[in-house]
């Protein structure tokens, strides 16, 4: 109603169906959906909007931008000693299931990553900018499907903690089942690149670290030690992924282009809040969901005092 959420329109059961607010509407429908969902409601940049027929309510040009993620590799090593990827074979895995099922006990019942690491990539850094975690266990995609080869793979993840490089996301239509479009842009600035490059250095570092650098016998993807800045360049481009991190594309501030107030309230509306990793001015380091779980606490104390 102008700049007043009152409601939520929705599809339920193949219905549409109109849902009163008593008092406000709170999203929280993550770094993609939140701010797509704005957008779609009219919140956002005016041009970008009416582009796609859709009638601007708030000027808030910020929607959809800023996106950050953590740019990183996942480095397949090869090792000399069984892994998990023994239970690709289908007596080995019932088994393994069986322990978890009736024992508790075994493979299935501990971490997928079963280590977690942070580090100062160098010694100068007043903080770690580096995150690696190792899966005890590797996968292959081919024809664009995953596949769990019979070999002794571990699957060594490392990324960077605090990119520069952001994106962001652009409405392909005005139809809310339209997925929005994700522009990451990764490496787009030099040091995140950079950080990368020595994310992959210390990968190999590792790998040839007693003891378990004594069983890694060769990497799966990676160019070799040695190989040389081009042939790692045209690697980390090929090969760096985005973690799943995604955030900062409704950026809490106290500056006039925030999305939201400091407390959450969507600029320029009444009774709209998003608690959400959407709302992070910079990134942090690590995974997301306990600030995200965090978020949710303070906003309950905000918006319920």
């Amino acid at each position: 109603d102008k700049t007043r959420a009152r409601g939520v329109a929705a599809t339920h059961r193949g219905q549409d169906v109109d849902f009163i607010a008593r008092k406000g509407v709170i999203l929280s429908a993550g770094s993609i959906n939140s701010p797509h969902l704005l957008m779609l409601s009219g919140i956002g940049d005016p041009r970008h909007l009416t582009r796609h027929g859709i009638i601007p309510r708030v000027e808030s040009p910020e929607v959809g931008q800023n996106l950050m993620e953590h740019p990183g590799l996942y480095v397949l090593a090869e090792l000399d000693v069984e892994t998990a990827n023994a239970l690709s074979h289908p007596v080995r895995g019932t088994l393994a299931l069986a322990d978890w099922v009736f024992k508790r006990s075994g493979f299935m019942s501990v971490p997928t990553a079963q280590v977690l690491a942070f580090l100062r990539s160098t010694p100068e850094l007043a903080e770690p900018d580096l995150q690696f975690h190792l899966f005890p266990f590797g996968l292959t995609k081919e024809n664009g499907r995953l596949k769990t080869p019979r070999a002794n793979l571990v699957t060594i993840l490392v990324n960077v903690n605090y990119p520069k490089s952001t994106g962001h996301l652009e409405l392909r239509s005005n139809d809310p089942l339209a997925p929005i479009a994700i522009f990451p842009r990764l490496l787009e600035h030099p040091d995140d690149f950079e950080g990368v490059m020595r994310g992959l250095d210390w990968v190999r570092k590792i790998c040839s670290m007693p003891p378990f650098g004594s069983h890694v016998v060769k990497f799966r993807d990676a160019p070799v030690p040695g190989a040389g800045r081009q042939a790692d360049e045209a690697y980390i481009r090929k090969a760096t992924v985005p973690f799943f991190h995604p955030v900062g594309t409704c950026r809490m501030g106290t500056d006039d282009r925030a999305v939201l107030t400091p407390s959450l309230r969507v600029r320029g509306t009444e009774n709209l809040w998003v608690a959400d990793a959407s709302i992070f001015p910079r990134h942090i380091a690590g995974n997301t969901n306990a600030t995200s779980i965090m978020i949710g606490e303070r906003a309950a104390d905000l918006i319920h005092p």
